[in-house]
């Protein structure tokens, strides 16, 4: 079996079994997964991260935006060309600033100002799927494998973290030669430390 049909299988198996837990569950798991990443040593030590705006099936981190602020940091969205199949950060202070856009993503609005992909320090990124050496399984439509990969302008540095349920945790999720590994996975049961980074001052 190929591994994009076993990428495809395990896909439609984690989502079945996130959907299974329920909105008052992933409140409060969203919650948890909030404090650990405002635990971790790479948000204390980043300047700016790049958060993502979840949807119902991904933990909700919105709140790390005005967290983020108050302690002085540029907090960075997803902008997306679609036609083009990439994206790149843009900053934002609060929530407000995020706008509906294609396939029901909230991404910054036209006021907000880009940044360079090597200046982001920390990238939370969201999941279908992890597992416990580092492997993410996406949606399926490349965009985080190519940011990840360096495709924007600048290069890429960040430490990279992935956010997710423990349901959405695998056994093994299949890898492919382009797809990144996570450096640690964060979901409501604890950190997942996958990699090896130094930490910055």
């Amino acid at each position: 079996m190929t591994t994009p049909i076993l990428k495809r299988e395990l896909r439609d198996a984690l989502r079945a079994r996130v959907a299974g837990v329920s909105i008052d569950e992933k409140f409060w798991a969203s919650g948890v997964i909030r404090g650990h990443v405002a635990d971790l040593a790479h948000w204390r030590a980043a300047r700016v991260v790049m958060v993502y705006a979840g949807d119902e099936t991904e933990p909700d981190l919105d709140y790390l935006i005005p967290l983020g602020v108050s302690q002085r940091k540029t907090m960075c969205v997803a902008r997306i060309d679609w036609q083009a199949g990439r994206m790149w950060p843009a900053a934002v202070d609060s929530t407000m600033r995020l706008a509906w856009g294609r396939n029901r993503i909230r991404v910054p609005d036209a006021s907000c100002p880009d940044v360079s992909p090597d200046r982001v320090d920390l990238v939370i990124v969201p999941g279908v799927g992890f597992d416990a050496a580092g492997g993410r399984l996406g949606r399926g439509g490349g965009f985080y494998d190519r940011f990840l990969a360096g495709d924007g302008a600048g290069g890429l540095r960040a430490c990279v973290v992935g956010a997710g349920f423990a349901a959405s945790i695998a056994e093994r999720v299949p890898m492919e030669a382009h797809d990144r590994k996570m450096d640690a996975v964060v979901t409501e049961a604890g950190v997942l430390v996958c990699g090896v980074k130094e930490e910055r001052a």
